[in-house]
């Protein structure tokens, strides 16, 4: 009985990996799948001189990201959150280095809160959907 419990665990799925053109990315997701969510995580390295480019390649993948998570973000504690449109934002606060920082950009419509342990030489979001049992982390490391 516990090789059966085995064997289906490791059937099970929960993403996949693929090379492609950035174009090609829609081609690759399922079509309409219900309660889920299209999340892309992306090393920006320094939010504020690289946006436009990001928003360029937004509009290339023609995917509807949910969350949109991006790490070495670069912002200091003062600096004011680029604006995407459709989104709110959310960036760490504690930054133990200059170039350290994780950013969040959530559909205006998704029911998310977010909360930002301490940790000494990682940053890290802890997003609860409005689901129950929903939470997603982030956690990033300068290597």
């Amino acid at each position: 009985m516990d090789e059966d419990i085995g064997d289906e665990l490791d059937q099970i799925s929960v993403s996949e990996s693929a090379i492609c053109e950035v174009e090609q990315t829609k081609l690759l997701l399922p079509d309409d799948q219900p309660n889920s969510l299209i999340i892309i995580n992306q090393n920006i390295r320094s939010i504020n001189k690289k946006f436009d480019g990001f928003t360029v390649l937004l509009k290339r993948l023609e995917v509807d990201c949910d969350i949109i998570i991006l790490t070495e973000s670069c912002l200091g504690s003062d600096s004011l959150l680029p604006n995407l449109n459709g989104y709110s934002s959310h960036a760490t606060t504690k930054h133990a280095l200059q170039n350290d920082g994780i950013m969040v950009y959530a559909k205006s419509d998704i029911n998310i809160t977010f909360e930002e342990p301490t940790f000494l030489e990682e940053n890290c979001l802890v997003m609860k959907l409005g689901l129950e049992n929903a939470i997603l982390d982030s956690f990033y490391s300068l290597p």
